[in-house]
């Protein structure tokens, strides 16, 4: 049975990792990488053909991500699925930031804030698994 999801999944914003340092940094004037995955926990046995996408928009100092995924869900077919964990991920990229607070969401979901420059704690990640 496919399966199709949009703006679902959670997506990790990713700096620049200078040399000698763990920590990301948002750099003025340049894009960041974007990691989208966590789709659900689907078995490797009765998943098959998993695709994802994602794409970034900007709009002033807000950046809204839309993500989709597909897979076909064999569970009917195989009848015995294992209990691994398989999803399908996306990566894509803003385009270049100027120096600002920006707002990110996936979609129309509820939003988090990425200042720009920075170096965040953690890496910032919205959304959350299906």
């Amino acid at each position: 049975m496919p399966v199709e999801v949009e703006n679902t999944g959670r997506a990790c914003v990713l700096g620049h990792e200078p040399a000698g340092s763990a920590r990301r940094t948002f750099v003025a004037d340049q894009p960041a990488a974007v990691i989208v995955d966590s789709f659900g926990c689907l078995s490797s046995e009765c998943t098959t053909d998993l695709l994802a996408s994602c794409e970034v928009q900007m709009d002033g100092t807000a950046l809204t991500i839309t993500t989709h995924a597909s897979w076909n869900d064999t569970t009917r077919v195989t009848g015995i699925c294992t209990d691994d964990c398989v999803g399908p991920h996306a990566e894509c990229e803003t385009p270049p930031l100027p120096a600002a607070t920006y707002s990110v969401r996936i979609g129309t979901g509820p939003a988090i804030t990425l200042d720009v420059p920075s170096m965040p704690e953690v890496v910032p990640c919205l959304g959350d698994e299906l």
